[in-house]
Parts: structure tokens; C-alpha cells; sequence
């Protein structure tokens, strides 16, 4: 059985977090390995369970070398006061203005002869410390550019190549600014687009697209083989426009979220980490983040389609209807493969529940009703909301909620019941912003895995149920 990829970034490398993590692989495929005896055929959209981690990357145009800081000369720096050092497999700046940013010939773009404009490209680097000033990703790919971060993250940019010869990534630094990287990769996405690609598509408000939580101290690898469509609106960190209604895909990573710059990123990238085990290593996996944060289905709100401008409902229909269109034309056997739901911290109260109640199964009817999506898994994720805050007065209202929404489930008894669809409670043990409503990122890791883990389980029924654990550790 094939061993899990190494993480791609070097500060994962030789530590007891990646030990544990493929002894962790190992267990898992074994017992799905064990599971698969015990059952015969493909899931409902006609693959098999894999039985090995996928590992695939973009193609990295940078050399192991230059992505790990393997010496000074393998790249340039560009500033007034070049306060740096390369050693032991990192970058350090301490306290100038600095821009370092690695260049490529245009031959090393092409080997399988695709002429290097219009192509897709991104970058990212691990920033492991970094106080006083900020760090903004750079590149000349398409323009490629980010927002600065004042905190350490996975930073990363997107852009389209523009014709030009060379091509570079790089962080610039603001004055005074301290920092350690430990990481950093240009990437040629388009490889990975041109592969059938699995769609997830998501309803939701800002605490499943992320604009929760905090920084974990652990910067995971961004996942292989897998990518993510910003939102239009409520847009991601160095997200770029692509054409009308759609933005340029980017790598799957934490943080995955949309407009607040210095927080975790929800559970997106987890879920993509996980889902990613069971989706065959020839296609890529792309989400779709189509949430809208402070937005629900209410009377007069955002995703209620008899709104006067209903933004959020729109930039979902725009973006996914958009993105399918696209989909298809880099690869025809793409399929929408789910659809991720939370939202409703703005519908509570008897009256918006009902509302939201109304406007959910027009929705979801809607969403299987659109050419040649299909009838595709339906996750629901609960809402946030600290139980007792604001003196408990929510408690029932969320309740309330849950249980409206628990009728959408198959198996409900409820004529609201959908095929293929699942309601998934908060994980015990779930921890909560200082706001109340929005989740830590160590929760949100959870809910991302055990999203997946339940997607598993509706595309696989032939296989014996993965447990969810559905436990904040």
C-alpha cells in the first residue's frame, strides 16, 4: 500500500505531527481496505472507494531547493536594507522593508508544449512567525497579488499569465517587520483543472465559509489535488477576478475564508483535506465558497429570493451556474459532486424560521432541478451560537432551527425529506469566538472532517459507514 505524500511544507517536515499523521493514513486506508472486502461495486457516481492517499500537486515550478530556502543565491531580494538570513531551511527578516522573489525561464512552463499565456498560476508560502509590520504575496504571473496578512498564515495569490518570459514569486515585507517563511511554491493550477473535477457547492453564512475562528499555531500543507473558487463577493485573500461572476480558482489550504484577513478560515479547507481520501487521484476537487457572511433566508434578507436585491441568493446561482459552465469546458466528465449548508444564525425566531423553511426547499428543489447537476449529496451543518449566551435567550430559537432543519434529512418522516441528505449536529466538546456565535478554527477542523466523513458515507452505501467522530479533542 502506498505510504501518504510527505507534507509539502517544510516546516511539517521530520516533526511528530507528520509521524502521527501517517500512522494515522496508514490506519485509515487499512480499515478501508478492510471495509471494501465486505463490499462490491462503485458509489453512485460509478468509482470505487480508494484504497491510497491521492497525492497530487500542481505542477511546482519552483525547485525543491528554492522552495525550501536551500541557499541565499537561489533567490533575489530586492530592497534598501536587505535585513535577511537563509539557514536551516527558512527566511528570516528582521526589521526591513524587503521583497524576496524566486524567477523561472518560460521553457520550464511548457513541457507538455501549452503556451505559457493564459494559463492559470498561483503561489503560496508559510509565514510560521511574523510581528510587527505585515506580508503581502507577490508575483508577476497575471499580476499576481495578495493582501497583506499582519499575522502568521498560509499566504498565498492567483493570477493569469499575460504573455511575460519569466516568472516569480515572493513575499514583500512592510518596514520593521519580523518574520520567519519556511515555505513557498508557484504553481500551474491549470494541470490540475484540466482533470475531471468533482463540484462542491455551498449555502451558508460566515460560519461555514470562514469568517471565524483564529490561528491554530499549525500551518497545515495545502491539500492535494485540490482547489477553491472565492465568492465574488465577501471575497478571499488574494482572490482575483476571472470573467463575469467567477474568480480564479486558488489552492485548497487554511485559511480558506473570505473578507477578514487575520482570522482562521473555517471548515472549508479540512473538509477538502478529507473528501479529498475519497475521490479517485485522476480528478481535482473544487469548491465552490458561495456563502455571503450576515446573510439569511428571512423576509428582506440576502439569500430570500423575494428580496429587492438578494446578493447572496444571486452570487450563488451567478458563481455555480458559472462555474459548471467553465467546468465543463476544462473537462467534460466534471459533476457537481454536493452541496454544504449552514446557515440560519440570521433567520432565528419563529417567524424567520419559517420563512427560512420556505425559501430552503424552493432552494434545494431548485439546485436538483438544475441541468445535469443531478441529485447530489446534501450536507447540513449546524449553526453557531454559544448555548446560554445573551442569557440563554437563543437556546430555543436555535433549537428550534435544528429541528425544522433536520426535516430536510433522508429518513426523516417529514415530507420535506431529501434523498442523500444529512443533518450533522456541532461536534461535543465545540469551543466559540469571544463574539459567541462563531466557531474556533479547532472546531471548525472538526466540522470540515466530519462533513466529508458524512459525504462518504451517502456516495459509498455499499461500504460499511465511516464513524463521524464528531468530537472536538
Amino acid at each position: 500500500m502506498a505510504s501518504p505524500p510527505k507534507p509539502r511544507f517544510a516546516s511539517l517536515r521530520n516533526s511528530s505531527t507528520e509521524v502521527k499523521a501517517k500512522l494515522q493514513a496508514a490506519l485509515f486506508y487499512a480499515r478501508e481496505n478492510r471495509k471494501k472486502k465486505l463490499s462490491s461495486g462503485p458509489g453512485i457516481f460509478g468509482y470505487l472507494l480508494p484504497t491510497s492517499q491521492p497525492s497530487s500537486y500542481g505542477e511546482n515550478l519552483l525547485t525543491a531547493a528554492q522552495a525550501t530556502f536551500g541557499s541565499s543565491s537561489q533567490f533575489s531580494v530586492q530592497s534598501n536594507d536587505p535585513a535577511f538570513t537563509v539557514a536551516g531551511g527558512a527566511l528570516t527578516v528582521s526589521g526591513a522593508q524587503i521583497a524576496a522573489r524566486w524567477g523561472r525561464q518560460a521553457a520550464s512552463l511548457v513541457p507538455d508544449g501549452t503556451p505559457v499565456i493564459d494559463q492559470i498560476y498561483g503561489m503560496i508560502a508559510a509565514v510560521t512567525a511574523l510581528s510587527a509590520g505585515n506580508a503581502t504575496p507577490t508575483g508577476n504571473a497575471g499580476g499576481m497579488s495578495g493582501s497583506a496578512r499582519t499575522t502568521p498564515a498560509n499566504m498565498q495569490a492567483v493570477g493569469r499569465s499575460t504573455g511575460i518570459l519569466n516568472y516569480t514569486a515572493g513575499l514583500t515585507f512592510s518596514a520593521g517587520a519580523v518574520a520567519t517563511v519556511t515555505d513557498m511554491q508557484l504553481m500551474r493550477i491549470e494541470t490540475l483543472l484540466r482533470r475531471p473535477l468533482a463540484l462542491f457547492l455551498v449555502v451558508s453564512q460566515s460560519n461555514w465559509v470562514g469568517n471565524s475562528a483564529g490561528y491554530t499555531g499549525t500551518l497545515h500543507p495545502h491539500v492535494p489535488g485540490a482547489l477553491y473558487i472565492p465568492a465574488s463577493i465577501n471575497r478571499s485573500v488574494g482572490a482575483d477576478d476571472d470573467a463575469a461572476d467567477l474568480m480564479l480558482p486558488m489552492m485548497a489550504m487554511e485559511p480558506m475564508q473570505h473578507q477578514t484577513l487575520n482570522q482562521g478560515g473555517g471548515p472549508g479547507a479540512e473538509f477538502c483535506r478529507e473528501v479529498r481520501k475519497y475521490i479517485p487521484e485522476g480528478q481535482t476537487v473544487l469548491y465552490s465558497a458561495t456563502g455571503y457572511n450576515g446573510a439569511g433566508f428571512k423576509t428582506g434578507d440576502l439569500w430570500n429570493r423575494n428580496t429587492a436585491n438578494p446578493i447572496a441568493y444571486n452570487g450563488f446561482w451567478s458563481t455555480s451556474r458559472a462555474l459548471w459552465t467553465r467546468a465543463l469546458a476544462w473537462n467534460a466528465a466534471s459533476y457537481i459532486a454536493g452541496v454544504i449548508v449552514c446557515v440560519g444564525e440570521s433567520d432565528l425566531g419563529i417567524g424567520n424560521t419559517a420563512e427560512h423553511m420556505t425559501q430552503m426547499d424552493l432552494l434545494l428543489t431548485d439546485i436538483r432541478s438544475e441541468p445535469g447537476w443531478g441529485a447530489m449529496p446534501i450536507i447540513f451543518t449546524e449553526i453557531g451560537m454559544l448555548p446560554g449566551a445573551q442569557a440563554g435567550l437563543n437556546d430555543a430559537n436555535v433549537a428550534r432551527l435544528k429541528d425544522e432543519q433536520r426535516k430536510f434529512a433522508t429518513g426523516s418522516g417529514n415530507v420535506l425529506a431529501r434523498s442523500r441528505c444529512v443533518y450533522i449536529d456541532r461536534p461535543t466538546g465545540s469551543t466559540y469566538n469571544a463574539d459567541e456565535i462563531h466557531y474556533l478554527q479547532a472546531t471548525n477542523i472538526v466540522r470540515g472532517a466530519v462533513a466529508a466523513r458524512a459525504w462518504r458515507n451517502i456516495v459509498f452505501p455499499k461500504s460499511a459507514p465511516l464513524a463521524l467522530a464528531n468530537t472536538v479533542p
